[in-house]
């Protein structure tokens, strides 16, 4: 007998938790055939969940861009910028600033805007890429471009806001589509990066 009510208090508790907890699931387009899935897991505890990159190829086919998104994407034509998380190698994590063209190969390009934005303002380019930092909170829309907001190393130091024409971006995605080495996420994706010496003298 007092099996059987163990059993029945078990089945309660089961129960309790299949009703405590669950998740739900969105598609939002963002433009250009891309859309972010977004899967948002429902606990009575802190929640958590996750945000995928779609592009949308024609005749329904879709192809995963990236599986981590960190932050907003903005879109021309069949060209997204976002923000990604990133996994490069086991209990590493990191992120970066992807840019890609429909189904074609994954840029990452946070240095190389930066590189970039140095000679446009004629600053030193290896100082100026080292010392700035995209942040993941702030991509705004332009009427033809975007807009992004960095940190700079350093205690009290403002933050510099960047503006990109996606013309500009089209020159940044060559530049790292020419020069990017692979690099491999641990869930598999790929991507071209191109990488970069640290000032001289400065720290790792």
């Amino acid at each position: 007998m007092q099996r059987k009510r163990m059993s029945h208090k078990n089945i309660l508790v089961l129960l309790l938790a299949v009703a405590l907890v669950g998740c739900t699931t969105s598609n939002r387009p963002v433009g250009g055939g891309y859309y972010v899935k977004s899967v948002n897991w429902v606990s009575w505890e802190s929640g958590g969940g996750s945000r995928e990159l779609y592009f949308r190829k024609p005749w329904d086919r879709r192809v995963k861009v990236w599986g981590y998104v960190g932050g907003g994407v903005e879109t021309k034509d069949d060209v997204a910028v976002f923000m990604g998380n990133t996994q490069p190698g086991k209990e590493e994590h990191s992120r970066g600033f992807f840019a890609v063209q429909g189904s074609g190969p994954l840029l990452e390009i946070e240095k190389t805007l930066l590189a970039f934005e140095a000679e446009k303002e004629k600053e030193d380019v290896s100082a100026f890429r080292y010392r700035f930092q995209i942040l993941d909170w702030h991509l705004k829309r332009l009427p033809d471009g975007f807009e992004l907001e960095c940190s700079q190393h350093g205690v009290g130091q403002p933050h510099k806001f960047i503006s990109v024409r996606w013309a500009e971006l089209s020159t940044i995605m060559q530049r790292v589509r020419t020069s990017g080495s692979l690099q491999k996420d641990r869930s598999g994706k790929s991507y071209l990066q191109i990488q970069y010496a640290k000032p001289e003298g400065q720290k790792p």
